[in-house]
């Protein structure tokens, strides 16, 4: 269920100059409605280019958004690419305690509802494992309906698709969708006029521009 990460399926954004801070325009574009408190995570992938050091860059940016609540974690990792969650934790852990979402990660071979014990399975199963752990769209905020409609139907059949595929209320989550992408057009414009990613979420943390 990674309809919505890879940045470069998104034109609009799609050019990035060498002189940027390469994991800061990717968390911008990327991840705007988690930095915005808007949303619980976002999940994108990172191109390498030679001589990124991406452990170093997370632990960095991990320094700097931490104090805000927000969470940076390379779940995999290869030579040309990084599949990374950027997350708020607390809330992540308030999703995990909802009774259906672990009666389901149960019935997926999840022993605990833990996050970290979560975060752990789903690293290994996306490092080990050829099938893709879609569970992990309800550390996104997807609906539970959702991540079990897209399991069941093979991806196919939703009645819309956007930063997830949606099988129960369509209208809901399109205003969700159109929420999301009002905010990541906000944080980039700011970005593009020279704001910094902390420099927007300490204007705009919890909200954003309308």
């Amino acid at each position: 269920m990674i309809h919505d990460i890879l940045i470069s399926s998104d034109n609009q954004y799609h050019c990035i100059d060498n002189g940027v801070d390469k994991l800061e325009y990717y968390l911008i574009s990327c991840c705007a409605p988690t930095l915005a408190g808007k949303k619980i995570a976002n999940l994108f992938t990172f191109k390498h280019a030679e001589g990124d050091r991406i452990h170093t860059k997370v632990n960095v940016w991990n320094e700097r958004l931490n104090p805000f609540g927000v969470f940076i974690k390379i779940l995999r990792t290869s030579q040309s690419s990084s599949l990374i969650l950027v997350y708020r934790m607390e809330k992540v852990k308030t999703i995990l305690q909802d009774e259906n979402i672990m009666n389901f990660l149960h019935s997926k071979g999840y022993e605990s509802n833990n996050l970290q014990d979560v975060l752990k399975r789903i690293r290994f199963l996306l490092n080990k494992s050829s099938d893709f752990p879609h569970e992990i769209g309800l550390l996104l905020g997807y609906p539970l309906h959702d991540v079990i409609g897209f399991i069941k139907n093979n991806g196919r059949c939703s009645k819309l698709s956007g930063f997830w595929k949606v099988y129960g209320d369509h209208k809901e989550a399109g205003e969700l969708f159109k929420e999301y992408n009002h905010c990541r057009n906000c944080f980039m414009n700011l970005y593009n006029q020279g704001m910094t990613a902390l420099e927007i979420m300490e204007k705009y943390n919890g909200g954003y521009v309308q």
